[in-house]
């Protein structure tokens, strides 16, 4: 048994009736777009029979859309079987596609695909679906980013309906009936926070642009304990007095033998009035203490003021995370701003520089076919479900005779997880031909919120 329980479906349509079917695993180039030819040619042999009929199909990793479905339903499949948990009604809301489409934990859908690879059958029971209340309405949808941003503060900083949005887009529906497509994602959440932005420039032609940015974060309406994301409110942000600049506190990463971490925190009035503003901190995680290096400031019209912000942790969590709160600063009736603040907690026993390799230890310099160094950039911890990605801050790779510094090649920033190529032509730093003998590339990568660098040393010889 890999996965079991009630779940939202991911399209407009549910069984009927408890149904089994076995499960096929498609690779990726049997699952294209249309707009790649005849994808329904892929799913048929060559006698015209449907290599999918009767099955409950297992799609790649990656994106879904309403048209792949709608092709694995003409060629007769049972079900779609999506990686990743869906939002319901996520997709096919708008063209309903009679078979259900359901989505699977990730960690499900890797122990499946080794089990069909290796030969073992596996089968999917579905029971008959039900209509109920969504007990993940108003939260943030699964496709959403979480986790810590390239700079360490926290991700997203504010929400926006982005499942099952109606566009401009017509069509038309089986019966003729005229239809507005309909799209989910997070670019159509970033589409209606643009038009907020807009109707708030019009209403604050005061604002600047990190105005405007901490505005609509400041007014964000959160439920009633105050923890979840913010849902966008043009309207409470329109009335907005005090701003954060910028709306979040990102704080020094908190290191293997470090305790205490600081950071800053920008209060700015955007009235016309003086504000008397207060400062305190929320409650937060036990064994973490928060302070401010003023708890009362005066701001008058247009100024602000930089306030400090200490965190104090007296246990480290034992898997990687992020310490999180929130300093609220209140100036009389009516004006009260929250203003989160993140500190990473990483793993730091950990190489942040991995597979490392010279494709050629011996070579001559050579422009147009030159050796290639590849490695591996950073880390992803966590579980595959919500991974937390560790990027580097800066990667150098410089060059060394014997332990004599000739210069450095290359540094690149900010470089998310991944794998890197490097091209190595046996020029030195300033482009001239480097001499033949024996030489040492070393690569030092420095995780982003400082920590431990890790250091790899790869020898070669020119000829």
């Amino acid at each position: 048994m890999l996965a079991s329980g009630e779940t939202a479906l991911g399209g407009a349509f549910g069984p009927g009736d408890v149904f089994d079917a076995p499960v096929v695993a498609l690779p990726r180039r049997q699952v294209v777009a249309v707009t790649e030819g005849n994808a329904l040619d892929r799913l048929f042999d060559p006698a015209g029979y449907s290599r999918v009929a009767g099955t409950a199909a297992l799609l790649p990793p990656g994106p879904t859309t309403p048209e792949v479905v709608s092709e694995l339903s003409a060629a007769g499949v049972r079900a779609v079987l999506v990686q990743g948990p869906l939002p319901a009604g996520s997709l096919g809301i708008d063209d309903p596609i009679e078979v259900p489409i359901v989505g699977i934990p990730v960690d499900a859908a890797a122990k499946l695909r080794a089990a069909l690879r290796a030969g073992v059958p596996a089968q999917l029971s579905v029971g008959a679906s039900a209509f109920d209340s969504n007990a993940e309405f108003g939260a943030v949808a699964p496709f959403s980013s979480t986790g810590l941003a390239l700079d360490g503060g926290a991700q997203p900083a504010i929400g926006a309906p982005g499942v099952g949005l109606v566009t401009s887009v017509p069509g038309r529906n089986e019966g003729g009936s005229a239809r507005f497509g309909t799209i989910s994602g997070s670019s159509a959440a970033a589409a209606v926070v643009a038009g907020a932005a807009a109707l708030l420039a019009d209403a604050r032609p005061d604002l600047d642009a990190a105005g405007l940015r901490s505005a609509l974060v400041a007014a964000s309406r959160r439920d009633s304990g105050g923890t979840s994301l913010g849902l966008v409110n043009p309207e409470g942000a329109s009335a907005v007095e005090l701003v954060a600049d910028p709306p979040s506190v990102t704080l020094r990463t908190l290191l293997a033998r470090r305790r205490q971490t600081t950071g800053e925190l920008i209060l700015r009035n955007v009235t016309r009035r003086p504000l008397a503003v207060r400062l305190a901190a929320a409650p937060s995680s036990a064994g973490v203490t928060v302070e401010t290096s003023r708890r009362r400031v005066v701001l008058r019209p247009g100024r602000s003021a930089t306030i400090g912000v200490t965190v104090r942790a007296d246990t480290r969590p034992a898997a990687p995370t992020a310490l999180a709160g929130a300093i609220v600063a209140t100036a009389g009736r009516g004006v009260r701003l929250r203003v989160p603040w993140t500190a990473a907690v990483p793993v730091t026993n950990r190489p942040v520089v991995s597979g490392v390799r010279l494709s050629q230890e011996r070579f001559a310099p050579d422009d147009r076919s030159p050796t290639v160094l590849t490695l591996v950039a950073g880390r992803v911890d966590g579980p595959a479900e919500r991974p937390q990605i560790l990027p580097l801050a800066t990667l150098d790779v410089e060059l060394f005779r014997g332990h004599r510094s000739v210069g450095r090649l290359v540094r690149l920033r900010d470089l998310l997880p991944g794998r890197y190529a490097l091209g190595v032509t046996g020029r030195g730093p300033r482009g001239a031909r480097l001499r033949s003998g024996a030489y040492v590339l070393r690569i030092v990568g420095k995780p982003v919120g400082g920590g431990r660098a890790t250091v790899v040393n790869v020898p070669f010889r020119l000829r």
